[in-house]
């Protein structure tokens, strides 16, 4: 359990976005009596001021002094709360439902083992870059404490929470412990030891033995049969590849803005001197369609404009169309590449139970099968 409380101070350093709540709080946790400004009524920073912890007009007050609080009715709150040790009558409070984390009781329990000394038990891992490692690995680290990252997330706790480390070199009758593997978890489950500085995979027996905070997990390795894939290369395959560098929508807004821009060209140049004066009305419309078009296929613009309103228009489309060919050309090579990539029929832990795979499993030492 101390190495939980520990590995919980290590972390109240860590920046909070804090979610701004209203005085009655959360609605699954709401303030008794908000509406009344006394200290504990309401989402406010009650302890700011000092009256009831004269820490928080120290020179660096705790960072819980800002926080906001408020006293529940514990039967009516479905958050995180906590009996008040300092009132007379029985009371509950919650920084949860403010929207805050509980650094208050953080802070308590670092500051209850400030200046103790800590009976810490080291084990070496038998593999992986994360965990403690010493000459014997799987064996207790005896006259050494050994290296790796949870040394080094053993030192910074010694140096936040300010205790001392008296190391272990066993622990009580080890061969009733079962495999090494568990001897961290069981002796600090049976009060040898305060810490075990090493990285153990959390199995049920080590979960029951001692409370532990998972401080990283690990995907789900799969080792499973490959084949070689090739994209298909077909006429219908490639012909896709083309339109893959847009997509859909900026395709269609790509669309609309050409024939827009060129609906008011032909509109600009159907009048007198412009491009499209000598054509029918229909003509006119059939005409502009079709150069839209084709000035969109070939990223190029198609008209002649006679009229200024129709070649300022006309610069603008042209410097659409610029932008265009550069993103599209610039992607489109990518698409085009045609390359042999090894891939699985298995992506998850379903598709092997769908598919009916044989699932095996490893120890690295034989497993305790005893009762």
């Amino acid at each position: 359990m101390m190495s939980a409380f520990l590995l919980l101070a290590l972390f109240s350093d860590c920046l909070l976005t804090v979610v701004a709540m209203p005085l009655e709080g959360s609605t699954q946790c709401p303030c008794v009596n908000h509406t009344d400004s006394s200290y504990g009524r309401g989402c406010r920073a009650h302890d700011i001021n000092g009256s009831h912890y004269p820490q928080c007009l120290s020179a660096e007050p705790p960072k819980w002094c800002d926080d906001h609080w408020c006293y529940v009715d514990r039967s009516n709150c479905d958050v995180t709360n906590e009996i008040s040790a300092s009132e007379g009558a029985e009371k509950y409070w919650s920084y949860t439902t403010c929207g805050y984390r509980d650094l208050f009781s953080l802070a308590n329990i670092t500051e209850s083992i400030r200046g103790q000394t800590l009976r810490v038990l080291f084990i070496s891992n038998t593999g992986g870059w994360k965990g403690n490692y010493c000459s014997e690995l799987g064996q207790i680290c005896v006259n050494q404490r050994g290296r790796g990252p949870t040394q080094r997330i053993i030192d910074t706790l010694t140096n936040s929470a300010g205790f001392r480390i008296e190391q272990q070199q066993d622990v009580g009758s080890s061969q009733n412990f079962g495999v090494s593997g568990s001897l961290g978890a069981d002796g600090q489950g049976m009060g040898f030891v305060d810490i075990c500085g090493c990285s153990m995979v959390m199995l049920p027996r080590r979960t029951d033995a001692s409370p532990f905070i998972t401080m990283w997990s690990e995907p789900v390795i799969m080792v499973g049969p490959t084949r070689l894939e090739q994209p298909s290369d077909d006429f219908v395959s490639m012909l896709g590849r083309a339109f893959r560098p847009f997509s859909p929508s900026l395709w269609g807004t790509v669309l609309v803005m050409a024939l827009s821009i060129s609906f008011l060209i032909t509109l600009l140049e159907k009048g007198e001197g412009g491009q499209f004066q000598e054509l029918e009305r229909v003509d006119t419309f059939g005409a502009g369609l079709f150069t839209a078009f084709f000035s969109l296929v070939t990223f190029e613009v198609q008209f002649q404009p006679q009229t200024v309103g129709g070649r300022i228009l006309t610069l603008g489309l042209s410097f659409m169309l610029v932008l265009l060919v550069s993103g599209y050309t610039a992607t489109l090579a990518s698409f085009l590449v045609v390359e042999k990539r090894l891939t699985s029929p298995i992506d998850s832990l379903d598709d092997a139970i769908r598919l009916s795979y044989k699932v095996g499993t490893g120890f690295r030492s034989p497993p305790n099968l005893k009762p």
